[in-house]
């Protein structure tokens, strides 16, 4: 049993065993003072026991059975006050005042006390900290100490088997554990027995069967009697079991809302003063975060003394969280004005210019040439206490987008310049394309566009990417004979040519390299096509739709002709080719190879975009498109990268055919 219920007034206090200087005078030896230690009973309550007992018990009264329990173990002095016979009306009183209920028959009111409010809620076996009260067998246990004590019986097990006499499991009580307590499937019908007062109540049954034995004197009246009382007081315990469980529910719920009703008296009380500090109301009730703080969480009552302390720390996470609302609210003004300015362009030209203007700091790590947007982040950088105006905002959007997307753009193509070791001159900014341009024109400033960003020399591959991995394969899955899939060439690079190399978003680690074979194998087709290399565009060759052959490695058996993207893979992945050399196949010859249709597999791909909406975000298939061109726009004849386009997707770019056989 927990030793305060062991306790007894009168009990002597223990011996101290004296130790000695030496072996030969045997003297105790002289304790050594160390600052001013209290000993047992000491301190402030030392002489509280030399007041009148009227006075004292009066004091004790007022108290709880908690603090009662604590003072029992202060020392003996104490502890003989509280557990005197004439002190149960002061635990009463006590008890009275939590609103407990009477304690059972067989428990004592400082025993009762103990079992509820022992100190730190204390295990009776280990000391550990735990709420779980069992009634049945009068003891608050942790976990492990009643896995460690507890002999559980099966319902409909016998007894025997266990190394005690079945006799005693009906002179002792028994609890009834849940499904949670050793995986014990059958919860609540097991019975499970203390297994100290099985062992203690079996060694009172053996002196009791060795009386009979011995023939003592009414022995056998004296153990029926003894079983009767004892089978009565287990039935009797058993009875108090669920009325008890109920009221520490019941008042673990009260408990539970008088706590949260403390707290948010609390919190109430900082609002409000947070409040008469200038924060309005609505800002700081909206801090989730704010009640979860130490100093507000708290069940006590809020004094001067407490608030001072945690003012600045409230302060400074209101304010943060102002900063943090005000700039959250001005990016999502910016980004529907920044897809207002997207939807004013024309929708080819979303390969030139950033799709979100916050690329992560993630993203920015990964492709550190990109440049932020240095109009929009001084937007941001306005003191979140100054409002800016719509006016302002408007203002100074309609003319930061144009700039910073041009600084962009440029600052973009001079580092692929660079990677590419390119001499080309870049004009100090560029002019986009308006939807509401004249026909014209808009495909002449489109042209020169294409001149500074889609130039057919600048490949770029990225190394940990080939044609066979997933991300190229998912673009080639609808491809059927004659054509064959990346599966059959799993050593082909990813190429980003041109303008694919303007605006992609790399995984972390990866990043894009200049292919100097990819842009001599490049410059070699340009030769056969009589185009300039310094103009010549990726969009204007793909137009062409012209296809090649290998000089080194093209024979009738291996019938396979190039497309001029295939040009640059194929020399990339030929290193046993020195110099790139190649043949125009003749337009008829050609047409033999595409005869069953186009083979362009990207046209399969839902990524396709009308060059002639404002809704520049939506994506369909080819087909679609071509519908949509022809009903809305009336265009019968539509032209890739003129009236539809395909915008790759993160970590993606535009589909390519790069190599066919001839149809069978």
């Amino acid at each position: 049993m927990h030793r305060l219920l062991t306790l007894r007034a009168d009990e002597p206090a223990a011996k101290r065993r004296k130790t000695a200087t030496n072996s030969t005078k045997g003297k105790q030896a002289p304790a050594t003072a160390k600052g001013k230690g209290k000993g047992r009973g000491g301190g402030i309550l030392k002489r509280m026991l030399e007041m009148p007992m009227d006075v004292i018990y009066e004091i004790f009264s007022q108290s709880t059975p908690g603090k009662l329990v604590l003072l029992a173990r202060v020392s003996k002095r104490f502890r003989a006050v509280l557990l005197a016979h004439h002190s149960s009306s002061v635990w009463i009183a006590a008890r009275q005042n939590v609103s407990a209920p009477d304690p059972p028959s067989d428990m004592c009111e400082p025993a009762w006390a103990n079992l509820l409010y022992t100190p730190k809620d204390a295990c009776f076996e280990c000391d550990k900290k735990t709420d779980y009260i069992d009634f049945a067998l009068r003891r608050r246990l942790y976990l492990p100490c009643r896995k460690k004590h507890l002999l559980r019986i099966k319902p409909h097990k016998s007894t025997s088997g266990h190394g005690f006499d079945p006799k005693v499991f009906d002179l002792v009580p028994y609890t009834r554990t849940g499904g949670y307590f050793g995986g014990w499937s059958d919860g609540h019908t097991a019975k499970s027995y203390w297994r100290p007062d099985l062992e203690a109540m079996q060694t009172k049954v053996a002196q009791f069967q060795e009386n009979i034995k011995m023939g003592r004197l009414n022995a056998r009246e004296e153990y029926d009697e003894f079983v009767q009382t004892q089978s009565l007081e287990v039935e009797t315990i058993l009875s108090t079991v669920a009325a008890l469980e109920s009221w520490v529910n019941g008042n673990e719920q009260e408990q539970y809302t008088l706590t949260i009703a403390k707290k948010e008296e609390r919190y109430n009380q900082i609002v409000d003063r947070l409040v008469a500090a200038g924060y309005s109301r609505d800002e700081v009730t909206k801090h989730h975060f704010l009640r979860d703080q130490k100093g507000v969480k708290d069940v006590r009552p809020l004094t001067d003394a407490a608030y001072q302390k945690i003012e600045p720390q409230l302060k400074e996470l209101l304010d943060t969280a102002r900063t943090q609302r005000v700039k959250a609210s001005r990016r999502a003004d910016i980004k529907i004005a920044y897809k207002a300015f997207l939807q004013s362009l024309v929708p080819i030209q979303k390969f030139f210019v950033p799709r979100d203007p916050f690329p992560s700091q993630q993203f920015m790590s990964r492709t550190p040439s990109t440049p932020k947007l240095p109009c929009i982040q001084q937007l941001l950088d306005v003191d979140p206490n100054i409002t800016v105006s719509q006016e302002q905002f408007d203002a100074l959007t309609s003319t930061s987008f144009f700039v910073d997307t041009s600084g962009w753009a440029l600052e973009r193509m001079k580092a692929i310049a660079e990677a590419a070791s390119l001499s080309i001159a870049l004009p100090p900014s560029v002019a986009w394309v308006t939807r509401n341009t004249p026909s014209a024109e808009n495909d002449r400033r489109l042209d020169e566009l294409g001149k500074i960003f889609d130039l057919a020399t600048v490949v770029f591959v990225v190394d940990t990417w080939k044609s066979g991995s997933s991300i190229w394969h998912n673009w080639d899955h609808n491809w059927t004979d004659p054509w064959p899939s990346a599966a059959q060439c799993p050593d082909s690079k990813v190429l980003f040519i041109g303008r694919d190399a303007m605006n992609i978003d790399l995984g972390y680690g990866e990043k894009l390299v200049f292919s100097a074979r990819g842009a001599e194998a490049v410059r070699a087709v340009l030769n056969l096509e009589h185009l300039d290399a310094r103009s010549a565009t990726a969009s204007g060759l793909d137009a062409r739709n012209s296809l090649f052959k290998c000089n080194h490695c093209y024979t009738p058996e291996k019938d396979v002709v190039y497309t001029w993207r295939g040009c640059a893979a194929h020399f990339i992945n030929e290193p046993q080719h020195t110099q790139p050399s190649w043949s125009l196949v003749p337009a008829p010859e050609a047409a033999s190879y595409i005869s069953n249709g186009d083979p362009f597999p990207s046209r399969l791909v839902h990524r396709w975009m009308c060059n002639h909406c404002p809704d520049s975000d939506r994506t369909n298939s080819y087909s679609t498109v071509l519908e949509h061109l022809v009903q809305v726009h009336v265009i019968e004849s539509s032209k890739d990268d003129k009236d539809l386009f395909y915008l790759p997707a993160f970590e993606e770019c535009a589909p390519r055919i790069l190599f066919m056989s001839r149809a069978a």
